[in-house]
């Protein structure tokens, strides 16, 4: 057992194995996926710090993934929007 097992484990009450899952090598130390990440600030989101990283994370993915062509046109419709409460199938809008 290495030092970063007992590290991980009085930390987190998880063994090395879990977060070495899917984790980066870059040689000299491994990079926690995303996953195993998540994970963990989900499960302390009443921690003041982790629930901030969930924001900062949540902002990133939303400005990366999306789409603006369709955020342009769903403001364009927004009485169609509103009319059928969020939902507008095959692009049938009445406003």
């Amino acid at each position: 057992m290495n030092n970063m097992t007992v590290l991980w484990r009085s930390i987190a009450l998880l063994d090395y194995d879990f977060f070495k899952k899917d984790a980066i090598d870059e040689g000299d130390v491994l990079i926690v996926s995303i996953d195993r990440l998540l994970w963990t600030r989900v499960c302390a989101m009443e921690v003041d710090k982790y629930r901030k990283d969930l924001e900062l994370m949540k902002e990133y993915y939303y400005k990366k993934y999306t789409n603006d062509a369709f955020l342009k046109e769903a403001s364009q419709h927004k009485k169609s929007y509103k009319k059928f409460k969020g939902n507008v199938l095959s692009g049938k809008y009445e406003d």
